[in-house]
C-alpha cells in the first residue's frame, strides 16, 4: 500500500506511463494558479502520486493500493488524460467501492482543476454539482462553459421565493436562517437540465452520509429529484458545510434543499 503523506491534500494519481512530457505538463497545468471572475485567486493543493504501483489501474484498484482509510476522491491522470488533447483529468469519488453500482466520476479540464479541488475539498460543492455542470462529453470546463447556462440570483429573491416551494417546514426555516445570516448578497447558479442524474447520485450513496454531523433534506432531495425536469443549482456555504439548493427556473421558489454539515474540531476530538 501506498502511504498518503500529506494529509489535508487532494491526490493526484498517475495510471498510464507512457509519457513522461505529458505528465509535466498536465502536473503542471493542474497545479497552476488562476484568477477567478471575482478576482479571486484559487490553486489546487495536491499531492502527486507517480508510482508505477499504479499502472492501469482501475478506480477500485486505485482504492487497494493506498493505505487504508482511502480518501473520499481523487484525481486520476489516466491513458484518456494523456491522449487527449485537452488533457482531461478523472475526479472520482471513492464510495460504493465494494458494490455493484458505479462510483460517481467525470472529467475535468486541468486549467479549472483548482477550483473543483477547492470546493470538494471544503464541501462547498459536490461531485452531483461538478456532473451536473459537465458538457455532453462528460467535461467538466468551468460553469462559463459555452454549454453550461449559469444566472445571478440574489440573496432578496431567494428570500422572497423561499416559502413558495416544497420545503417542508423543518427544512424551510433552516434554510432561510442560514440564507439570511450568510453576509453575500448574489449567487451564480448553474442550470442542471435533468434531475435524475442528482437523483441517481443521492438514491446510490444514501448509506454513505454517515461521516456528516448533521443531514437535512437528503429523503426529499432524493424524492424530489426521481423525476427529472430541469433547475437551477447553487451552494450555500454554513460553519462546517453547505447547502445544496435546487430552485425552479422560471420562479427560483425551492424545489429541494440539501444540508449537510461536518463535525467541527471540539466535536471530532469528543468522538475520539
Amino acid at each position: 500500500m501506498v502511504e498518503i503523506a500529506h494529509e489535508g491534500e487532494s491526490l493526484l494519481i498517475r495510471t498510464y506511463f507512457g509519457d513522461q512530457g505529458s505528465w509535466d505538463d498536465i502536473v503542471a497545468a493542474a497545479s497552476k494558479s488562476h484568477t477567478q471572475s471575482d478576482a479571486t485567486e484559487v490553486q489546487a493543493t495536491l499531492t502527486l502520486i507517480d508510482d508505477t504501483s499504479f499502472e492501469n489501474a482501475s478506480p477500485a484498484e486505485v482504492i487497494s493500493l493506498l493505505q487504508a482509510p482511502p480518501p473520499t476522491y481523487a484525481f486520476i491522470a489516466d491513458r484518456q488524460t494523456f491522449e487527449s488533447s485537452e488533457m482531461p483529468i478523472l475526479a472520482i469519488e471513492f464510495r460504493n467501492s465494494g458494490g455493484s453500482e458505479p462510483m460517481p466520476a467525470f472529467r475535468v479540464m486541468p486549467a479549472v482543476l483548482a477550483d473543483v479541488e477547492n470546493n470538494l475539498s471544503i464541501a462547498n460543492l459536490d461531485f452531483a454539482d461538478y456532473q451536473n455542470a459537465a458538457d455532453s462529453d462528460g467535461i467538466f470546463r468551468g460553469f462559463g462553459s459555452p454549454q453550461t447556462t449559469t444566472r445571478i440570483v440574489t440573496k432578496q429573491r431567494l428570500l422572497e421565493a423561499a416559502a413558495d416551494g416544497n420545503l417542508t417546514e423543518t427544512i424551510l426555516a433552516r434554510y432561510r436562517s442560514d440564507l439570511e445570516k450568510e453576509s453575500r448578497s448574489e449567487w451564480e447558479a448553474k442550470l442542471a437540465p435533468d434531475l435524475r442524474a442528482t437523483h441517481e447520485y443521492y438514491a446510490s450513496g444514501r448509506d454513505n452520509y454517515w461521516m456528516f454531523e448533521e443531514v437535512l433534506g437528503l429523503d426529499e432531495t432524493i424524492d424530489a429529484t426521481r423525476d427529472g425536469g430541469s433547475a437551477l443549482v447553487f451552494g450555500l456555504p454554513i460553519s462546517y458545510g453547505r447547502w445544496g439548493v435546487y430552485l425552479d427556473p422560471d420562479t427560483l421558489a425551492p424545489i429541494t434543499a440539501l444540508m449537510t454539515r461536518m463535525p467541527t474540531p471540539e466535536q471530532q476530538q469528543a468522538s475520539k
